[in-house]
Parts: structure tokens; C-alpha cells; sequence
């Protein structure tokens, strides 16, 4: 069974930084629909995405865990 992840932390980031979730999905070059299937553990975040997200949020690299690893239980 694949694994679901919370992702309210970044939730906040995104709210806290005045984004929209389409705001966020062009920063870090994917679709709207492409976000939504990541955020609900549909998907998984690229690489590429998740150091994207770091520059864009201004995310410390010593908590990008808690942002995109958290699993649900």
C-alpha cells in the first residue's frame, strides 16, 4: 500500500507566503492537477519539485521532512 502524507505544514508555508495553490504549482513548473494528485499522496513529488519548493517557500533544508514526509496514520 502506498504510503499518504500530510502536507499541512506546507499548507501553511503557502498561506503564510500569500500563495494560491495554482501560484504554487507554476512556481515549481507543474500543473494545477498534477498538484492536486501530489497532495493527496496520489503522486509523488520529483526531485526537482520538492528543491523548487525550498526556494520558493524559503524552506531550511534541515526541515524539508517535515514538509514532504510526514506520513498520515
Amino acid at each position: 500500500m502506498k504510503t499518504k502524507y500530510k502536507y499541512n505544514k506546507l499548507f501553511g508555508r503557502l498561506a503564510e507566503m500569500g500563495l494560491t495553490r495554482e501560484d504554487y504549482a507554476k512556481a515549481i513548473g507543474t500543473s494545477r492537477s498534477s498538484l492536486a494528485a501530489k497532495l493527496n499522496s496520489q503522486r509523488d513529488f520529483t526531485q526537482a519539485e520538492i528543491s523548487e519548493s525550498v526556494k520558493v517557500l524559503k524552506i531550511p533544508t534541515s526541515e524539508i521532512s517535515t514538509y514532504f514526509f510526514t506520513p498520515e496514520v
